[in-house]
């Protein structure tokens, strides 16, 4: 587990935090669930709850540039794709398909300071292969974009920007996805195609994406939300470790704009939003609650083709 990045001390701290995932968060996770049955309260399941704790503990005890060793993806794309063997022509990976019939761009979540495309290669290439089982091709572009607190804002919306424009430019039609940080990311370069940021490079004639799909996106970086304390115990993450990330994305003026203030009042999402959007979130997760906030300013504006899901249940 030794990385270059880090010194003696942050390899110690690491190492000891690694110890007490089986001895202490695990074993607390466990108390937690069964007195959650006992008295029948509504829970994630004993695994996910174990999954969400370990993450947080990581999260919490950890610098970003600890966490990021912890959570690296401990594969390269070659290996994982040598699971997919439908998805290879004569031999060869495939990186374009020239007969795809549409894009999916996809942006990766983490806080804004950790995670990769290769995060959710596994998720992204079972699609694929799912698609071109039932006799659909399309190409997926995961992008790579520089983290904070290294690359703080508009960085990343910059070069996101930037591969946004390579991608449509190519003029096929495009799925918009991402999720958690990277679906924030996805609200911002909506706001960017339809007014450019006065930061960075505006798109020239930009092309709007023809569907939005938002897996549990950070909506509101202030991280006031009501659901962030009532769901504390049961997410992966918590308000300390949010706040910490969002002000490493800000930066030094830790000032909110139009383009990462999602529920700012007077935002044209009916002209902003591609014609058909969905937005899928979990019952427990910390942003519950600015996701349903959103959802309901986009339903003011755009009822039809657009769609929520609270899982497992819809009432906040």
């Amino acid at each position: 587990m030794a990385d270059a990045s880090l010194d003696l001390w942050q390899r110690i701290a690491l190492k000891i935090t690694y110890y007490a995932i089986p001895t202490y968060v695990i074993p607390r996770t466990c108390f937690k669930y069964l007195f959650c049955r006992v008295r029948k309260e509504r829970c994630p399941s004993q695994s996910d709850l174990i999954r969400n704790h370990v993450i947080r503990w990581l999260a919490s005890s950890l610098d970003f540039r600890q966490f990021r060793l912890a959570t690296r993806e401990r594969e390269d794309i070659s290996s994982i794709l040598d699971g997919y063997p439908e998805l290879l022509q004569n031999g060869a990976r495939v990186l374009e398909l020239p007969d795809a019939g549409f894009t999916i761009f996809y942006i990766h979540g983490g806080g804004f300071t950790s995670g990769s495309s290769l995060g959710n290669a596994r998720y992204l290439l079972r699609m694929v292969a799912e698609l071109q089982r039932k006799g659909i091709s399309c190409n997926i572009l995961s992008v790579e974009y520089d983290l904070s607190p290294e690359a703080q804002y508009p960085t990343a919306l910059r070069q996101i920007s930037a591969a946004y424009a390579c991608v449509s430019s190519k003029g096929k039609p495009i799925i918009l996805s991402g999720d958690s940080a990277g679906a924030h990311l996805c609200m911002s370069l909506l706001k960017h195609l339809h007014t450019p940021n006065p930061k960075i490079q505006p798109c020239l004639e930009p092309k709007f994406p023809d569907l939005l799909v938002l897996v549990s996106p950070w909506v509101d970086l202030k991280n006031a939300n009501p659901s962030v304390v009532r769901n504390s115990s049961f997410d992966c993450l918590d308000k300390r470790t949010l706040d910490r990330w969002a002000q490493q994305y800000l930066g030094p003026s830790q000032q909110l704009d139009e383009y990462t203030e999602l529920l700012s009042e007077g935002t044209q999402w009916g002209d902003i939003l591609p014609r058909s959007s969905f937005i899928i979130a979990g019952e427990f997760e910390c942003f519950a609650s600015d996701i349903i906030s959103l959802a309901k300013n986009i339903e003011a504006v755009r009822k039809a083709h657009f769609t929520k899901v609270i899982m497992p249940q819809d009432k906040l």
